[in-house]
């Protein structure tokens, strides 16, 4: 299992890159299967490449080694046209070059560290709000559970009860089907860094005393996560030996993260969710169709 990845990525502008020699020009059809409506798409790949070569500049490198390869595969540097009557499609051989950028890369803001709880939240709460298909103008809602420990003020000596707030993002149905991960990403790491700041927790438990202390409730249309995969749960030993799970029994009123391991010893995170069964077949049909889009 892949360990927590966190980076800077800092956009420039797009730029074309062309050919690195003179290519032919000419008209090329596309065959009746290429052709078809339901492939008349881009499909992008991303890569990774591990660091080397000390001091040289990765971009150009990579822009020098795709200019030597629009050569021999001079039509990917060309455009595609549709012409009448039929709407035949063809590729124009013109050698214009190859867009060398992608729209998104999970959209980190530069400086930030996202981590794996962000991102997995901000993906299940996309999804779980398109699988219950809630109306388009209907606020939604999630809500994480921030550990007061460590923050100012600090907590008495020797305290062990409960020691946490809430942070909340929040937005229309519609935006967050529509909205790129990267932008829901934002909503989630923008409203954890609110919670992380001095004084919030004080700040909450303040207003739960002037308000009386009112029993929690969770609000409609909100998705409640928490992660316990620090919590050491799975390290319990009761004399059994190691446990192969480790953690709530229940996930009727919160998410819970929680730190697992396969047959084969891999440790991931795993995500118990309690929907309706309709919304749970369509929760499952979202991810399965991002992981084949992945794949």
């Amino acid at each position: 299992m892949a360990a927590t990845l966190a980076f800077t990525v800092m956009r420039s502008a797009a730029e074309l890159v062309a050919p690195s020699r003179a290519t032919p020009r000419e008209v090329l059809l596309l065959s009746d299967i290429d052709d078809q409506d339901g492939l008349r798409f881009y499909r992008s790949g991303l890569h990774f490449f591990r660091p080397g070569n000390a001091g040289a500049d990765p971009a150009a490198v990579v822009k020098k080694g795709l200019a030597d390869a629009l050569v021999p595969y001079y039509p990917v540097a060309g455009r595609i046209r549709e012409v009448q009557p039929e709407r035949k499609l063809v590729v124009e051989c013109t050698g214009e070059g190859v867009m060398s950028a992608m729209r998104e890369l999970a959209a980190v803001p530069a400086g930030a560290r996202v981590s794996r709880f962000d991102i997995l939240a901000a993906f299940l709460w996309q999804r779980r709000a398109a699988a219950l298909e809630y109306g388009a103008d209907d606020e939604v809602r999630v809500m994480f559970v921030v550990n007061a420990r460590g923050r100012s003020p600090p907590l008495p000596a020797g305290f062990y009860g409960n020691a946490f707030a809430f942070a909340v993002a929040a937005c229309t149905a519609g935006r967050l089907r529509e909205s790129p991960l990267g932008e829901v990403v934002k909503m989630v790491t923008a409203a954890k860094a609110k919670a992380a700041s001095d004084g919030y927790v004080q700040s909450v438990a303040d207003l739960m005393v002037q308000r009386g202390r009112p029993r929690f409730g969770r609000a409609a249309r909100t998705y409640l996560v928490s992660d316990v995969t620090r919590a050491g749960f799975e390290n319990v030993d009761f004399g059994w030996g190691e446990a192969v799970y480790g953690g709530p029994a229940a996930a009727t009123l919160a998410t819970f993260h929680l730190r697992v391991k396969n047959a084969s010893g891999e440790e991931g995170i795993a995500v118990p969710m309690c929907l309706p069964a309709a919304a749970m077949e369509r929760l499952e049909l979202h991810i399965q169709t991002v992981t084949w889009l992945k794949n």
